[in-house]
């Protein structure tokens, strides 16, 4: 498994070049990897470099893997009019 670290290095590229990343392998992305690729794509694109990327499902992928807020469901009431807990 890859790290933020081992990611960073791998971005340190000339300026101007054109970078293809690969996602199909990718099972997972935090916050911090997803953070890091849209900055250096911005910074990159500065220098006239390129980064060619399917956005859509990373960031798919990104939202799938992220924990959902509870919802809370409705207390059912007993036959004597207590609430469950």
């Amino acid at each position: 498994m890859a790290t933020l670290s081992h990611l960073k290095e791998e971005l340190e590229l000339p300026a101007g070049v054109t970078l293809h990343i690969d996602i199909r392998g990718l099972s997972y992305i935090d916050h911090a990897c997803l953070t890091l690729l849209t900055n250096w794509e911005k910074q990159h694109a500065a220098t006239g470099g390129r980064l060619v990327l399917d956005w859509e499902t990373l960031r798919a992928r990104f939202s799938a893997a992220r924990p959902r807020p509870r919802t809370e469901r409705p207390h059912k009431e007993k036959a004597d009019g207590e609430r469950r807990r």
